[in-house]
């Protein structure tokens, strides 16, 4: 047979697909499964005995259940959602499904203490490290500075933060800090609007028409519930029952899934919020029952400084007509129009303020717009509304002791100017930054950072790092090696959340009181300790008052005296299997049976507390809700403070009311044409720790091409540029600049590029770290007017094709 060129090609395609359809392959590869299978390193996990161990999760800091599975009660090889848990019910995020990584994940792990020495890091003992921990507390103590160490804690609310807030006051320096969040904000917004304390709460469930301006609710906006509210908005049967509008000026996952978009001009949420409210008080469709005697500085009055002013109904008919916040929205009239009649009209309509997944302060004016709005509808403090939470009635802390170094140390003004230059602020990392960073030499002698990683993470990171490298001793707490602990001189690295105590109040949003509590479920694998124990351990070294202030020989026996106060108030109650489905919920009948059922299950909560179930008053100085915030006037007449140094853009009475601030984007429009909007996703994660390797694996090529970061442009914006899909670009801003490729993308607003968070780590391990770019390497931050908080919402930037 004459085998032309013809020929060879039809015997070897039929020989291939002869193969193809043969058991050879396929026997073969099976062989060689279960060949590789049997290598010596190959992990091969003995079988063993099934349990379960509840705990709690403490990535996202909202007191999810969380289920361990146990291997003859050792080893620990998956996570699930406790289901009787009323702020999961049995939902996880990603991060918390990632759990059981980030404890056996060695190359992540801190494995004892470490400290920095001619060059590299060395392994020292527990008693090595205290004794250089406390030898630097003592002696910056004895030179009669205490102020000289801060601290930076990313914990969530809870006993942790509350014990290192305590022992930097009884040490003497008022330079405690957090990392920014929009509970920040809403802590200001609960104190002049409200006059509470506690958390702000959201009754998702129970509301029939929502606008969410920017909040990520399908992100990880507020806690688990806001995914079970959604869950339950569009269920079969319920569909119709609420109407969600989201208001952003980039498409989302939220946006795609809302019943309407509301694309906005960015940073004008605030004005957008005040147009609603403008029709609704010229068109009187505001409820006006709820507000009767119970509102102040609607109207007319005089403040609480005896000052006479006009009130927020001339103020909003005045200066935010449709017209006027179309001009700075960018949306019509008439949608302004329709939208604040629909809202108004509903049965229980409710507005959230916010950006993403709340990681991030808003301007405290913007808030105050937005609680107006509620106000005017009469949503606060009614079921499918907002309001104050009361915080859960825990035992109160003893009076702390305070001897003459810590009295005189807390006299000094925070580094940050949190509480002084801006008096509605606790807490403002930016600022601390900039002043040590700008400083001849640095204020600060020794630097503590428990629970976060502000070297990657704080709102300017390399204005962090520029002040961490002026500060002669930092100490790590992390359990990990971040970015910020590589940079250390001394680490004491914390337990896995799988083997230590923790503890958390009522996350962001939840609508009742809640108090979640965690017990160890395995040994330490390997040399580390709590942080909490090593801090009650300093305190008693340090002696005199700041050992009389914490008597508890252990963080266990801290947690217990805490628990006490709830099973003195016999109030709640707490989840046990069935609970959530019971008419009459379990109560408990003493310390110890709340106890034994907090370490077994893990959550108590007050479901009588709800909002909308129990009548609150207002702790304001009028007794009411305030429009007109007479702790404003208050607060800057007490600092002694004009607000034209505050840069407010109004003056008189409109400085005590919500308006808009327009807010200061720093860099030449010409130079940067484009803003850059950073973005959440849900299943990107950054916090105390990175997106997991698990993680990974669900990214798209419109998120990370290989390990180029990609950034989503408006096809017209890439028209204008010469750019196409895919297009390796420069991205550039005043702060710095990425290499990075683009997606063309018509869910971006025209004139700005939407870059993804969480990326551009070198610390960690290859799953993350050197993959993308680091956004807030990048990012432009700017000071609120009134509040001092860190703004990051848009930078502006420049593209340039590579």
């Amino acid at each position: 047979m004459k085998l032309d060129r013809r020929g060879f090609v039809k015997f070897l395609v039929g020989g291939v697909v002869g193969t193809m359809l043969s058991p050879i392959p396929w026997k073969l590869t099976d062989d060689i499964a279960i060949w590789t299978q049997n290598w010596p390193w190959v992990p091969n996990p003995p079988n063993g005995a099934n349990s379960f161990k509840n705990t709690i999760s403490p990535f996202r800091g909202d007191g999810i259940g969380v289920s361990v599975r146990l291997i003859d009660q050792k080893r620990a090889v998956t996570l699930s959602g406790v289901p009787d848990n009323p702020i999961n019910q049995g939902g996880m995020s990603c991060i918390d499904l990632s759990g059981v990584q980030y404890h056996y994940n060695q190359a992540v792990r801190v494995k004892s203490p470490m400290v920095f020495r001619d060059g590299a890091f060395h392994a020292i003992s527990w008693e090595e490290a205290t004794g250089l921990f406390i030898g630097k507390l003592k002696e910056i103590r004895d030179q009669g500075t205490p102020e000289k160490v801060a601290l930076v804690d990313g914990s969530g609310p809870g006993t942790m933060k509350d014990l290192l807030g305590r022992f930097m006051a009884c040490y003497g320096s008022p330079n405690y800090m957090s990392m920014p969040n929009a509970s920040d904000t809403e802590a200001q917004i609960l104190k002049l609007m409200y006059g509470a304390g506690g958390t702000m709460g959201y009754d998702l469930e129970n509301a029939d028409f929502i606008i969410s301006f920017g909040c990520g609710l399908l992100e990880g906006w507020g806690s688990q519930r806001t995914l079970l509210a959604y869950k339950d908005w569009r269920q079969e049967g319920n569909r119709g029952k609420t109407t969600l509008i989201q208001v952003a000026a980039n498409a989302s996952t939220t946006s795609s899934k809302a019943d309407q978009w509301v694309a906005i001009a960015p940073g004008a949420e605030g004005a957008f919020a005040l147009g609603l409210a403008h029709v609704i008080l010229k068109e009187n469709l505001g409820n006006l029952g709820a507000l009767t005697g119970r509102a102040f500085g609607l109207g007319s009055g005089v403040d609480s400084q005896a000052m006479s002013f006009s009130g927020f109904r001339d103020l909003v008919l005045e200066e935010y007509g449709p017209d006027k916040v179309t001009q700075v929205t960018g949306v019509s009239p008439e949608k302004i129009q329709d939208l604040a009649r629909r809202f108004a009209k509903a049965k229980s309509p409710l507005a959230l303020p916010g950006r993403g997944k709340g990681t991030m302060p808003g301007g405290l004016y913007e808030f105050m717009a937005v609680h107006s709005l509620n106000a005017l509808v009469g949503a606060v403090n009614r079921s499918g509304g907002v309001g104050p939470v009361m915080s859960p009635p825990l035992t109160s802390w003893p009076e702390p002791a305070l001897d003459s170094v810590a009295e005189k140390g807390l006299r000094n003004a925070r580094i940050d100017g949190a509480g002084s230059r801006y008096p509605f602020s606790s807490s403002l990392l930016h600022q601390f930054a900039d002043v040590v960073a700008e400083a001849p030499k640095s204020p600060v002698e020794m630097l503590v950072v428990y629970k976060s990683n502000p070297a990657h993470n704080a709102p300017s990171s390399k204005e962090f790092n520029r002040a961490r490298s002026k500060v002669p001793f930092v100490v790590s707490f992390s359990s990990f090696w971040d970015e910020t602990t590589k940079n250390a001189n001394l680490v004491m690295p914390n337990h896995s959340f799988l083997e230590r105590w923790e503890d958390g109040t009522t996350p962001a949003g939840v609508p009742f009181p809640t108090y979640v509590l965690g017990a160890p479920v395995l040994p330490p694998l390997f040399d580390t300790r709590p942080t909490a124990d090593v801090i009650l351990e300093t305190t008693k070294a340090l002696g005199g008052s700041i050992a009389t202030s914490f008597p508890w020989k252990s963080y266990e026996d801290l947690l217990k005296f805490r628990v006490a106060g709830i099973a003195a108030s016999q109030q709640g109650v707490v989840s046990v299997p069935g609970s959530l489905a019971e008419q009459q919920p379990r109560g408990f009948s003493s310390a110890g049976d709340l106890w034994s059922s907090l370490t077994e299950n893990g959550c108590w909560y007050d479901p009588s507390q709800r909002i909308g179930k129990t009548a609150t008053g207002f702790n304001t100085p009028s007794g009411k809700f305030e429009f007109y915030c007479n702790g404003i006037s208050e607060g800057l007449r007490q600092a002694g403070l004009d607000p034209k140094r505050l840069n407010v853009s109004v003056q008189g009475e409109a400085v005590c009311m919500a308006h808009f601030e327009p807010a200061e984007v720093e860099g030449d429009p010409q130079r940067y044409p484009l803003l850059m909007a950073p973005e959440e996703l849900a299943y990107v994660f950054e916090g105390e720790v990175p997106s997991s390797p698990y993680m990974t694996k669900i990214w798209p090529d419109t998120l990370l091409k290989g390990n180029t970061l990609v950034i989503h442009i408006n096809p017209e914006d890439a028209h204008n540029q010469h750019l196409y899909e895919g297009d390796p670009v420069m991205i550039e801003s005043l702060k710095g600049s990425a290499e990075v490729r683009v997606h063309l993308f018509n869910g971006v607003r025209p004139g700005t590029v939407s870059m993804a968070e969480g990326f551009g780590h070198t610390g960690f391990d290859g799953y993350i770290r050197d993959k993308g770019a680091n956004t807030r390497d990048m990012t432009t931050v700017a000071s609120d007017a009134l509040s001092g908080m860190p703004l990051w919402w848009g930078t502006r930037v420049k593209l340039t094709k590579v």
